[in-house]
């Protein structure tokens, strides 16, 4: 990095730090929202007794709860909920069809689950209808996305039409892949901030590393932090910002070497999940910081609603705190880590 962006960098971390203290408090996305509506599980399931026992994800898929780990072994397990009988799936190692890391997409067809190699670009499918007649049924190579060298997507979400990706990219911040034209291409752009100018491409994805991504054919919905942004799909084929909410932007540290980002840990975490249907958007959403928090900060009991145009439906306060979230029609499925695992059921209500 050159002096003349060295400098700005420093200038610009310094006008957020008086920025982040002179206004004391963080604005959320309950300022959208007239009022709240009260939500009580209305059914609980004990992971521990399915052999589910240290979940990090949730998905709802063709009568599954599909559940994947980030530590240990890093197992794939897919809970019927017409048996109550896990099947567990080990996919982190060197064999056939093994890989040394993965991430799970969310927006998959209904009957399959998907998930991706992210660092070369394979995404693998498993057909839970064969899971269920035969539970040996493994996964196979879905599709290879064109990786360009030196970018490293991080998250994946397929809309149908589009596999979508956040990461560390070298042009653009959303990395698409057309899978009727199979074509990759890069969109969008990360906000216009005082506090991210001077910041190189590699050093920005870092710094939005978090961002969660959902999505259909015609529209696109990132939520990272204290932000949240509603896009079109144009009939061009970009993206057209429609609606956007900035509560807060976190204070962060940028260096070359080491960590490239650290945050401040006084800052509410923002957008913990995101998941959709048809017609909706649900975030869930903590104004708990790690600081005062500790890892209460990494779930919440505020869930809210929104259209696919932005547009605020309604704030539930739910009786549990979750950590993820998955929702099949009226029912939200809530992954609870508070003591032993569970998952929550709530109801929606009509109307």
């Amino acid at each position: 990095m050159n002096a003349f962006f060295y400098n700005r960098l420093i200038v610009s971390l310094v006008i957020l730090f008086l920025l982040a203290c002179s206004e004391g408090k963080h604005a959320s996305p309950e300022n959208e929202f007239k009022r709240y509506q009260s939500l009580v599980a209305i059914d609980s399931i004990n992971l521990e007794s399915v052999d589910i026992l240290n979940p990090a994800t949730i998905q709802y898929k063709n009568d599954f709860l599909v559940f994947s780990t980030l530590t240990g072994k890093k197992e794939l397990q897919f809970l019927d909920l017409s048996t109550m009988c896990t099947i567990t799936r080990y996919v982190v190692g060197q064999g056939a069809g093994e890989m040394s890391a993965y991430v799970v997409l969310d927006g998959t067809p209904e009957k399959s689950f998907r998930f991706a190699d992210y660092r070369k670009g394979l995404i693998y499918d498993l057909s839970l209808e064969a899971l269920r007649n035969d539970t040996t049924t493994r996964h196979t190579l879905y599709a290879t996305l064109p990786i360009e060298k030196g970018d490293v997507p991080l998250r994946y979400y397929d809309s149908g039409r589009f596999i979508w990706g956040v990461g560390l990219l070298r042009e653009g911040r959303f990395y698409r892949y057309d899978k009727q034209k199979q074509v990759t291409a890069y969109c969008g752009a990360y906000p216009s901030l005082p506090e991210c100018e001077g910041l190189d491409p590699m050093h920005l994805g870092a710094l939005f590393n978090r961002t969660l991504i959902a999505g259909d054919d015609r529209h696109l919905v990132a939520a990272y932090s204290g932000m949240l942004e509603f896009y079109e799909v144009t009939a061009e084929e970009d993206l057209r910002l429609i609606k956007e909410y900035r509560y807060f932007f976190p204070r962060f540290q940028s260096q070359q070497q080491g960590t490239p980002i650290t945050f401040k840990s006084d800052d509410p975490f923002g957008c913990l999940e995101m998941t959709t249907d048809r017609q909706h958007v649900y975030l869930l959403y903590s104004a708990d910081n790690l600081k005062d928090s500790g890892t209460r900060a990494f779930s919440s009991s505020d869930l809210y609603v929104y259209d696919w145009d932005g547009n605020p439906l309604q704030h539930y306060r739910l009786s549990h705190r979750l950590s993820a979230l998955t929702v099949n029609g009226d029912i939200v499925y809530g992954l609870s880590r508070e003591s032993i695992p569970k998952v929550y059921l709530f109801k929606i209500p009509k109307g």
